[in-house]
């Protein structure tokens, strides 16, 4: 009957609007996730900054001021010289943790292109845990955001860390490509793998790694089994849709 029609296609218009405000819903989150870790980064660039210059600069003159105490006074009294060299060694080794805190917060490899952080991470990564790690980038790769970069980089990171942690891997391959609408990113281990679906939206990482991918319009596919390794694939667009523009 005609009540009955009518009854449904308003059904029908209700759910298509509860869909669309959903959906409303959820980019308006992506934005907010994006400005939220735009912010951190941001954060993060700040306080290594001044880490690296303010406490590196002050550490340097310490250092500068104990071997010239030294200099001057260790040749008459070996026990001032001996306790000169302990603490120009403690300085160094504390100087080392500043660098390498600050690396962390923000590598200066960042600044330089996404090559060049890559190649950092991977052998950080390497020297860390031991663990052989493959890098293959292609070939005019130049075509990033610094929001795309920053992204690639934390995917990257997120995933070694994975492996570091869970995988018991022997090696691990990071290979990166520009495709016709995008960027396509795999980080591969031959570990001991998992059950995605045993683990989904819980831990290992992934929902991070899934938040930085959607941000920037992109998907992450997991493909892992138990005994057979992981493989974690991003797919993410051009910011402008489509190909990359021309320089």
């Amino acid at each position: 009957n005609v009540t009955g029609v009518v009854s449904v296609a308003r059904d029908i218009r209700e759910l298509k609007e509860k869909e669309l405000n959903l959906e409303a819903s959820r980019n308006m989150l992506r934005v907010l996730a994006a400005r939220r870790d735009s912010a951190r980064e941001e954060e993060r660039k700040r306080i290594a900054r001044e880490i690296h210059d303010e406490l590196g600069q002050m550490l340097t003159a310490f250092r500068l001021d104990v071997a010239t105490l030294k200099f001057e006074h260790g040749t008459k009294d070996p026990a001032i010289a001996q306790r000169c060299q302990k603490l120009i060694e403690m300085t160094d080794q504390t100087i080392q943790v500043v660098r390498n805190i600050a690396s962390a917060l923000r590598p200066a490899s960042l600044d330089m292109g996404m090559s060049a952080a890559l190649e950092w991470l991977a052998n950080e990564f390497q020297i860390r845990t031991g663990v052989e790690c493959r890098l293959h980038i292609g070939p005019s790769l130049d075509g990033f955001t610094e929001e795309q970069s920053t992204a690639v980089f934390r995917i990257v990171q997120e995933s070694l860390t994975n492996v570091a942690r869970y995988a018991q891997a022997r090696q691990v391959e990071i290979s990166l490509r520009e495709t016709a609408e995008g960027y396509a990113m795999t980080i591969k281990d031959d570990g001991k793998g998992f059950d995605p679906d045993g683990v989904r939206g819980r831990s290992f990482g992934l929902v991070g790694i899934r938040e930085r991918a959607l941000m920037l319009g992109g998907d992450v596919r997991i493909d892992s089994r138990p005994g057979e390794g992981t493989a974690v694939e991003v797919v993410i667009p051009f910011p402008h849709g489509g190909r990359r523009l021309a320089a």
